[in-house]
């Protein structure tokens, strides 16, 4: 990246990152580490989740606890898949594992939406 795209990207006022996206919006777009991916108009995030069910752990505890052990296999991790997709037709995809990185995950993509259709 040249110095002065670098410099319109970190001064820019509009600036807002999304680390679990791994994107930024600076300027009118939307940036991928240090170069431009596309404009921010037509720019959406979805998070797509697995539910994993943790039950080898519960299953060796009943033998040893009885069947309080089978409690654990009640609880359930979560593993997702985040993608931010952009007008231009490219996208930025990563991978998260365990609830509250999920959650998170979520969380940002709800404000990069909500950022990417107020303008």
């Amino acid at each position: 990246m040249s110095k002065a795209t670098k410099e319109i990207r970190d001064n820019a006022r509009d600036r807002e990152s999304f680390p679990a996206l791994g994107v930024t919006i600076a300027a009118g777009q939307v940036w991928v580490g240090t170069g431009i991916a596309g404009p921010v108009r037509g720019a959406s995030a979805v998070v797509t989740e697995t539910p994993v069910n943790r039950i080898a752990g519960p299953v060796a505890a009943s033998l040893v606890i009885g069947p309080v052990g089978l409690l654990g296999a009640l609880t359930k991790k979560v593993k997702a898949t985040s993608v931010v997709i952009l007008a231009n037709g490219r996208t930025v995809e990563r991978r998260h594992d365990g609830n509250i990185s999920v959650r998170n995950t979520q969380v940002e993509a709800a404000r990069f939406n909500a950022r990417t259709r107020a303008g």
